[in-house]
């Protein structure tokens, strides 16, 4: 799945990188999964304690 996927920049900027295939056939949902995965996990913001947590977000039940 990551053996398939190229990075290809975007014309005008080179720091904006693209997953692409290197063929047609192949399937690269897994390697963007986990690309858009890393990012997020990137952006996160720790809570400093489970109370801070409960405070911003209350307790929710299913």
């Amino acid at each position: 799945c990551i053996g398939n996927v190229v990075g290809k920049t975007i014309p005008g900027n080179d720091d904006v990188v693209k997953p692409v295939k290197e063929q047609a056939e192949n399937k690269i949902d897994g390697a963007v999964a986990l690309i858009m995965a890393v990012g997020r996990a990137m952006l996160y913001e720790k809570e400093d304690t489970l109370s801070d947590h409960i405070e911003s977000y209350g307790i929710r039940s299913l």
